[in-house]
């Protein structure tokens, strides 16, 4: 068992460490004008970067704003630097203010190109909400104003960025664009189609919307308590366990729009568990008896996450999971002693396969990955007379993402 725990500590410590690197094909472009190619360390990054590292040739260089006018991710991210103004206002309701935000910020950042032509489409997501902008043939890209103000009770909407693209409707549009525009969300979508239009199909998308696959990876530590609720043997009615530790490893896959800002996610995985059992001696009659053991479990699981702020760089969610055990080796011992201490009865109980009947995560996450704190009810169906154990357990689990 000591090493059992070695071994998931030696785990969690080296996931800890190396899980966040993630190296693909890509370049950058120098103050010089100069390109280099090589691979960046891409993270999918829920907001604009404010470093970015790059490797060539085993070298390996963090590179600020100011060292570089851009770089690019292949078959993902294009970066490219600017200065631009933007007002700090909210955009949703959740942070909606009395006022409409009039903070105009000027700063030099890194824009995310979305839509490449004559007229193309930037995004900034400074943490607290998406800015896009516009760029055609004006030294920098212009603000794409869209602002809410929550007053009495009333949610008012500054929908600035429809006249501002009003402006670049072709004088020989039938309407059909306008009326486009006029119900024309804030949204990276729409914005992206809205653009293909208005440059005549002749410019490219830099990003897909569709459904991206995180493949993660988790480990750590967990205690149960169970109990026997379906009955005893030689009239002990009920079975009792104290908590007793136990560690779980893991692979998983969420499901979410690549650079999303929905608040829904929904992750499928397959935990392996392993559970020890201390059983407390209770007393009937006279006699006692108590249960003792391990199992180790395959856990097939399904659940959904709910970000309470997804633009954060520490995020904060909660959601159920759901799934099953396929029992894949126990060793299960009930024992029965008589008034003097003598054994009467020693026999095994083995475990049949059983079901996690659900749980709740509370996680914290970033950069660093996630940390998970999931209490959750839990079920082991075992053989005849004692037929089932049913209790609750705890569990605290790192995850990182390995793509």
């Amino acid at each position: 068992m000591k090493s059992t725990f070695v071994f998931c500590f030696c785990f969690f410590f080296f996931s800890f460490c190396h899980g966040q690197k993630n190296f693909k094909p890509g370049y950058v472009v120098l103050n010089s004008r100069d390109s280099l190619r090589g691979e960046i360390d891409y993270g999918n990054w829920d907001y604009n970067p404010k470093t970015v590292t790059f490797r060539e040739k085993g070298n390996t260089q963090v590179y600020k704003i100011a060292d570089l006018p851009g770089f690019g991710v292949d078959g993902e991210d294009v970066y490219q630097r600017y200065i631009v103004s933007f007002h700090n206002s909210p955009a949703e309701l959740a942070t909606a203010k009395k006022n409409f935000g009039e903070e105009l910020i000027t700063d030099t950042v890194w824009l995310r190109l979305l839509y490449t032509g004559e007229k193309k489409l930037y995004e900034l997501n400074t943490g607290d909400r998406p800015y896009f902008f516009i760029h055609d043939k004006e030294d920098n890209p212009r603000e794409l104003i869209f602002r809410v103000r929550l007053t009495d009770g009333v949610l008012y909407r500054d929908e600035q960025y429809k006249n501002l693209l009003t402006t670049y409707i072709p004088e020989n549009d039938n309407g059909s664009l306008t009326r486009i525009l006029e119900k024309l969300d804030y949204r990276q979508k729409d914005l992206v189609e809205f653009f293909e239009k208005i440059n005549g199909g002749s410019g490219q998308k830099r990003q897909s919307t569709k459904v991206r696959a995180k493949i993660d990876l988790s480990s750590g530590i967990s205690l149960q308590d169970y109990y026997t609720p379906t009955g005893g043997y030689y009239g002990l009615s009920n079975f009792n366990f104290s908590y007793t530790p136990g560690i779980r490893a893991g692979i998983g896959i969420t499901l979410q729009s690549k650079r999303s800002y929905g608040r829904f996610r929904s992750r499928s995985g397959i935990n392996i568990a392993y559970r020890q059992l201390n059983g407390k001696e209770i007393q009937n009659n006279g006699s006692s008896g108590k249960i003792d053991g391990y199992l180790l479990t395959l856990e097939p699981t399904i659940g959904f996450e709910y970000i309470f702020n997804p633009l954060q760089p520490i995020t904060f969610s909660i959601g159920p999971e759901f799934g099953f055990n396929i029992v894949l080796k126990d060793q299960i011992t009930q024992t029965n002693k008589d008034q003097s201490g003598v054994v009467i009865n020693e026999r095994n109980l083995p475990a049949k396969s059983g079901f996690l009947i659900g749980g709740i995560n509370f996680t914290v996450g970033g950069k660093f990955g996630k940390l998970i704190l999931q209490p959750s009810l839990i079920s082991e169906v075992l053989d005849v007379p004692v037929n089932s154990l049913t209790g609750s357990s705890v569990s605290l689990l790192y995850r990182f993402y390995i793509n």
